[in-house]
């Protein structure tokens, strides 16, 4: 399954994935997947090769909407996951996957519609992010850090609205998040 899984994500992101730990899949009482030691590949001129790796996510779906062609995700769960968000000098950012390019510097926009914002069929009923770090730069340059990240989420679809609560440390100092941000693009 993992070379399956990892050519899914990397049709649909444009983006490489490795899967180094196990794989698991289950379909009853609903599908589940938990796959570990996980690496989504950051964009070809990024400082770090790897914009996203977590010791295991684990996930389910609820099978009604999936019938119908809507995904519904019942929990997501991401273990001691590091991310890295990079915004470079000509205003571009590896979070946008439109316009992203893989470690093999392929052009993910020749494999995804540029349609500039989400798909609004993927919700998350339940997101939980335990142990976390999150580090923005811009130009190379670390700007914001959050470290020892534990969060509980909701997202409506990926173009939003979310709610949840973060918590974590950003320079040595406790921060707590805790609200709704609307849709994006409003």
């Amino acid at each position: 399954y993992k070379t399956d899984l990892a050519m899914l994500v990397r049709d649909e992101l444009g983006r490489d994935v490795a899967i180094e730990g196990d794989l698991s899949l289950s379909l009853l009482p609903f599908p589940q997947l938990r796959a570990e030691d996980l690496k989504l590949a950051n964009v070809s001129h990024g400082a770090s090769p790897v914009m996203v790796e977590t010791a295991a996510v684990s996930g389910g779906l609820a099978w009604g909407p999936l019938l119908s062609g809507e995904i519904r995700v019942t929990s997501l769960v991401l273990d001691r996951p590091v991310v890295i968000l990079e915004r470079y000098a000509d205003g571009s950012a590896n979070w946008d996957f439109t316009q992203a390019s893989t470690g093999s510097g392929t052009d993910a926009a020749a494999t995804q519609p540029e349609t500039g914002t989400p798909a609004p069929g993927v919700a998350f009923q339940s997101v939980k992010v335990s142990n976390g770090t999150v580090v923005y730069r811009e130009d190379g340059e670390d700007v914001f850090r959050l470290d020892a990240a534990d969060a509980t989420l909701a997202i409506d679809s990926l173009a939003g609205p979310f709610t949840g609560e973060i918590t974590g440390r950003v320079a040595g100092r406790d921060l707590i998040l805790d609200g709704r941000l609307g849709m994006l693009g409003d």
